[in-house]
C-alpha cells in the first residue's frame, strides 16, 4: 500500500510536469499577466502562490520575472515570498502526514530504528533544514525540500520564517537575475 501511495506521488509530479509545459504553450502566462496589468502587486503575491509547486514552477517563474519589468524586484520577491510561504504550509502539512507515513511504511523496522537515531543529533537536522530551504529558495519545485524539512520535525515557528526567507530570497535572485541577463 504504501509502494502504491509513493508511486501516486511520483506520477503527480510527472504529470504536474506535463502540464506546466502545455500551460506555457498555451499562452497562460501571458493571459494572466494581461489580466493582471493594473494589479502588479496582487499579481506578485498570486505568482509567487504558484512558484511552489512542480505544476507551475515553471510558468510563476515566468510571470515573476515579466512583473518585475515594470515593479521594483524587492517589491515582486516579498508579495511573491508571503504567497509562496501560505502555499509552503500548507504543503508541509501534506508532507508531514502523508509522506512521511508511505516513506515510513516502505522502511522494514531496523530501517526505521537507524533513521530515527541518526536524525535525533542536530546537526544531520538542521543539515536536512539547510538543505531543503536551499531548494525551496531554489527555481526547483519546493515539495522535495519541504519534504526534507519534514523529517526533521522543525517547529512551526522556525518553519514559517524560514518558509518566507528562502523564498523570497529565491525570486529576489531570479528577477535580480533576469534583470541582469535580459
Amino acid at each position: 500500500m504504501y509502494f502504491y501511495h509513493l508511486l501516486r506521488d511520483i506520477f503527480i509530479v510527472v504529470g504536474s510536469i506535463a502540464a506546466a509545459y502545455f500551460l506555457m504553450k498555451a499562452g497562460a502566462i501571458e493571459k494572466f499577466l494581461e489580466a493582471t496589468s493594473s494589479f502588479k502587486l496582487v499579481a506578485s503575491f498570486v505568482a509567487g502562490m504558484f512558484f511552489t509547486t512542480v505544476f507551475t514552477v515553471a510558468p510563476a517563474t515566468v510571470a515573476l520575472i515579466a512583473i518585475a519589468k515594470s515593479l521594483p524586484a524587492i517589491y515582486v520577491a516579498l508579495l511573491g515570498g508571503v504567497g509562496a510561504m501560505i502555499v509552503d504550509a500548507v504543503i508541509f502539512r501534506f508532507f508531514r502526514d502523508k509522506v512521511a507515513s508511505d516513506a515510513s511504511g516502505v522502511l522494514n523496522k531496523s530501517s526505521k530504528k537507524w533513521l530515527r537515531a541518526l536524525f535525533r543529533h542536530g546537526f544531520l537536522k538542521w543539515l536536512l533544514v539547510i538543505l531543503g530551504g536551499v531548494i525551496i529558495a531554489s527555481p526547483l519545485p519546493d515539495e522535495l525540500g519541504l519534504a526534507l524539512i519534514s523529517v526533521s520535525k522543525i517547529k512551526n515557528s522556525v518553519l514559517f520564517p524560514l518558509l518566507f526567507i528562502m523564498n523570497f530570497l529565491g525570486i529576489l535572485a531570479i528577477v535580480s537575475l533576469a534583470d541582469l541577463i535580459i
